[in-house]
């Protein structure tokens, strides 16, 4: 089973995004595709290109035919083409 939570961001503000997996603070499991993607997706709202390219590309790594890894390293490309 998965957790959802929308986060909210406001762009010019600071945030940190505190995670845990098997209810050990700090830790993510590196092969959970759902969880990558939406570090990614955070990283990509909180202006963190670089760092949600890493997340998404890795999620691809490990699930190829991933369509919402696709589309959202889509997304940086066409927000870096755009600056």
């Amino acid at each position: 089973p998965g957790i959802f939570k929308e986060i909210e961001t406001v762009q010019g503000e600071e945030h940190i995004l505190k995670v845990s997996y098997a209810g050990r603070p700090g830790l993510v499991n590196p092969q959970f595709v759902p969880g990558l993607i939406n570090l990614g997706i955070f990283h990509i709202d909180t202006g963190n290109l670089a760092i949600a390219e890493q997340r998404l590309i890795q999620a691809l790594n490990i699930q190829p035919g991933s369509t919402m890894a696709r589309r959202n390293l889509s997304r940086i490309r066409s927000m870096r083409t755009k600056k």
